[in-house]
């Protein structure tokens, strides 16, 4: 080569040099990509939060609402209970006596069907003047009857009958007028002709002197029940319904379905509180809070509504710091890959230097340097697979989406990986170690190596017909073995035929200069243009099939190490066929001296 070739040649070599040093750093792209990756994992975690935090509010806004609506709609199915006696009362011309109201009372069931009220009963409208004639002619069916206590208002309604009468006796006889929010509520439903209920007060019959009210609905003589239809008749009196609020909020909600804790006010008076720290379920920080003022009869309630521990724990969700952890252990993969991408080059670099002063030995180093880069993607590749384990786990304990899935595709990523690095590594193997020959019997190796094949070949429906007394052969007994293994899991994956039953034939012939052993099958065969390629590494005619593509690659690997040759040619009758060509002469020579 002349001067200026050489000259040339140094240029390149040095430029070469130079790039591959650069490859074996990192550089700032590679942060870039690590950075752009962290920013889309932290966009994906604030998302993922807002989603969480939105869902969790619905779900506070689902029971706060529930919550609101249940008590309307117990309060309106109070309110047709007292109608209902109302109707009672309009439909009698004769009024209603004390049996006739106790059997009414009974046959709407009102511990049944209403819990949470104390009783329903009936308030009569009795002028001053005659308050003297009413109590003597109460007192024929109730001799102690009396109505209590004594007023100076100009009015009296006091109540005349109230079932059940066990739990309610000492209000029998007291006067509505004689107190200011029983009073107002009466006379605003008398007014108005519409149910109106009480401001906060304490029911005589409630012991524990607990926040209640009065629910009334007004009477009018001749059988109206409104208003409109009380022109020109005289109010009578009122059917009412005590309620003690602790125990109308304990029958109308089911503290076991759901988490959030309410305030009940009138005004600036409590009726209900749950939201005291003496309540276990009480949170002193919840997460969401809620008021609103409820016309109610006549009266405004105001609702406060916290959440709950429970509502806190109901809620929980591990997504987003599934998605935030996923992300960083992505992140820290990207950085491991980039750095043992660099180190390989760096490897590379210093093999090639290597090369270029032990030029002689360069086919074993460039061997050996494939065993050692394979070693060293096979550590962190089973740390892959522990953090991909560790992440799938913690993912199924939760509810996390498609979370699982890409922790699947990591673990199955990764087990492939190992696979095709395992075959690296068997690939590296050949001609490397070294391989002991002997004479070797096909029939006979191939016959034991069906038998382990028994399970896939019956799945398969497949029958397998091995010609007897092969030509005998001297090789590496475990590498032939090896490729016939290769080749018949091969012919059972992708072998079998559309129609008709899989057959596959393994022969030996004997010809001029080497000794030929085929498989053969009856499947889809090879077309021609694949022929050649389907022997190269990770080369695999269908991408959805199973295996790492280096089987074939191995096959031709032993036959070269063996000096001879494999190729697939069309199998007589449609089918692919694969035949492995050892040189004859160094077969005849060993069976010489083994005979």
């Amino acid at each position: 080569m002349s001067r200026t070739g050489n000259q040339n040649m140094t240029v390149v070599n040095s430029k070469e040099r130079s790039r591959l040093e650069r490859s074996g750093r990192l550089h700032w792209f590679h942060w870039v990509v690590v950075g752009l990756s962290l920013a889309l994992t932290l966009g994906a975690w604030q998302f993922s939060k807002k989603q969480v935090h939105k869902q969790v509010e619905r779900q506070f806004d689902r029971e706060y609402t529930q919550v609101i609506a249940l008590v309307k709609e117990r309060m309106i199915k109070y309110e047709d209970a007292l109608w209902a006696g109302v109707g009672l009362y309009s439909a009698s011309s004769q009024g209603v006596d004390l049996d006739q109201w106790k059997r009414y009372s009974e046959s709407i069931r009102i511990e049944q069907k209403y819990p949470g009220i104390m009783g329903i009963g009936v308030i009569k409208n009795i002028p001053i003047g005659e308050l003297g004639s009413f109590q003597r002619a109460q007192r024929e069916e109730r001799p102690g009857f009396t109505v209590y206590p004594e007023h100076d208002r100009d009015i009296s309604m006091p109540i005349t009958y109230i079932e059940p009468i066990e739990d309610n006796d000492p209000a029998v006889g007291l006067d509505m007028a004689h107190e200011t929010n029983r009073l107002t509520a009466a006379l605003r439903a008398r007014d108005t002709g519409t149910a109106q209920i009480t401001g906060p007060i304490v029911l005589v019959q409630d012991s524990a002197r607990t926040p209640g009210f009065l629910f009334f609905a007004p009477m009018y003589s001749n059988g109206a029940r409104s208003l409109d239809e009380a022109e020109g008749s005289e109010f009578t009196g009122l059917v009412y319904a005590p309620f003690v609020v602790q125990r109308l909020m304990e029958g109308t909600l089911d503290d076991e379905n759901r988490h959030v804790g309410i305030r009940l006010s009138d005004g600036d008076e409590p009726l209900y509180d749950e939201l005291i720290s003496d309540e276990d379920d009480f949170d002193d920080d919840p997460l969401f809070k809620r008021s609103e003022s409820v016309a109610m009869f006549g009266r405004e309630w105001n609702f406060d509504i916290w959440s709950s521990k429970s509502f806190r724990v109901a809620q929980q969700s591990t997504q987003p710091q599934m998605i935030l952890i996923g992300g960083i252990i992505i992140d820290c993969l990207l950085i491991g890959l980039f750095v043992l991408l660099t180190r390989a080059n760096r490897y590379a670099l210093a093999y090639a230097d290597d090369a270029t002063a032990k030029l002689q030995d360069r086919n074993g180093e460039l061997e050996q340097f494939v065993y050692t880069a394979s070693h060293d993607l096979k550590s962190p590749l089973l740390t892959i697979q522990g953090f991909a384990g560790l992440l799938q786990h913690d993912i199924k304990v939760g509810e996390q989406g498609r979370l699982h899935e890409f922790a699947e595709r990591i673990q199955q990523g990764a087990d492939r990986m190992r696979r095709n690095i395992d075959d690296l590594l068997e690939l590296s193997r050949i001609g490397r170690v070294a391989d002991e020959q002997q004479v070797i019997e096909p029939s006979k190796m191939i016959e034991q190596l069906v038998a382990e094949f028994e399970s896939q070949i019956e799945d398969a429906q497949a029958t397998v017909s091995i010609q007897p007394d092969m030509p005998l052969i001297t090789a590496d007994a475990d590498r032939i073995r090896q490729v016939f293994a290769n080749l018949l899991a091969n012919a059972l994956k992708y072998g079998t035929p559309e129609m008709g039953q899989m057959h596959i034939s393994i022969e030996g012939v004997l010809s001029e200069h080497e000794v030929q052993l085929s498989l053969s099958d009856n499947g889809p065969g090879i077309d021609p243009m694949y022929r050649e390629k389907i022997f190269g590494l990770f080369q695999r005619l269908e991408s959805e099939a199973e295996g790492t593509g280096v089987g074939l690659a191995i096959a031709k690997r032993v036959a070269d190490v063996h000096n001879g040759r494999i190729w697939v040619e069309d199998a007589p009758g449609g089918g692919a066929k694969f035949v492995l060509a050892i040189p004859r002469q160094a077969s005849q020579e060993r069976m010489r001296k083994a005979a």
